[in-house]
């Protein structure tokens, strides 16, 4: 009998640790699951990740307004016309001076634009961005890009120049990015476009290669002006008089 009663005991464990044992697996199943549903979920987040990347890098290689030309190239005021003197202006939207000299000869190169004895080509640098510790020469250039959609690249220009925040490094907030392009009369559809160029940054593949173009062309500094590829003096660029004399002098040459 006793040997009857051990046989039942060791039945008896023996289920137990096969229940236990079935126990055991069926959690370390449930914990894989867990783990592999994590793994989906993140290879989810990740793939939605690089598709919004994906997405990013397609607007910001759009195809450049016509006006604009690609791979550091420049935005030109007056594109139709030709064989007239031009003036190259690279500058930058922060650039206190480079305002000062808008409001000094400004007025003198819009009379020379609208009686077509000029192009100008504006190549909008966006290295003060380190300096001041904003992004807003990057975003304003990209703006500026943005507005030669509707071909108003040369008022646009103008007008965030004129709002050019008193104290260096104020920056642009995108609402008046968005602002001056009313201003400049862009509206309806072409103004739908505008802010989505706005606010999608997407020149800014474009804005870093002007930069670059900058640098490889040796500019140091804004503004600096050429006349038909000749560095002009500040004396000149900043001198209403003197520059249209030079440009006039230019196209009788």
């Amino acid at each position: 009998m006793a040997t009857g009663k051990e046989s039942t005991t060791t039945r008896r464990e023996r289920l137990a640790q096969e229940r236990a044992a079935q126990a055991a697996s069926e959690r370390r199943r449930r914990r894989l699951l867990t783990v592999l549903g994590g793994v989906v979920v993140v290879a989810l987040v990740v793939g939605v990740g690089i598709a919004v990347q994906v997405s990013r890098n397609d607007t910001t290689s759009a195809t450049l307004p016509a006006t604009v030309t690609a791979a550091g190239g420049p935005i030109v005021r007056n594109p139709g016309v030709s064989n007239v003197p031009v003036l190259d202006y690279w500058e930058d939207f922060q650039c206190p001076i480079c305002k000062q000299m808008e409001d000094s000869s400004g007025d003198a190169v819009r009379a020379l634009v609208a009686s077509g004895s000029v192009v100008v080509n504006y190549h909008m640098l966006s290295f003060l961005d380190g300096k001041v510790h904003n992004d807003s020469s990057r975003r304003s250039a990209n703006a500026f890009a943005c507005s030669a959609a509707s071909g108003t690249q040369g008022a646009y220009h103008d007008t965030v120049f004129a709002h050019q925040p008193a104290q260096e490094g104020g920056g642009y907030t995108d609402a008046q990015l968005l602002q001056f392009g009313q201003d400049v009369g862009i509206t309806g559809d072409a103004f739908t476009m505008f802010s989505g160029c706005v606010s999608g940054l997407t020149y800014g593949d474009y804005v870093t290669s002007v930069e670059t173009a900058g640098a490889q062309q040796g500019i140091t500094g804004t503004p600096t002006v050429f006349l038909n590829g000749t560095k002009l003096d500040n004396a000149v660029a900043f001198d209403p008089a003197a520059l249209t004399k030079a440009v006039n002098a230019a196209s009788a040459g």
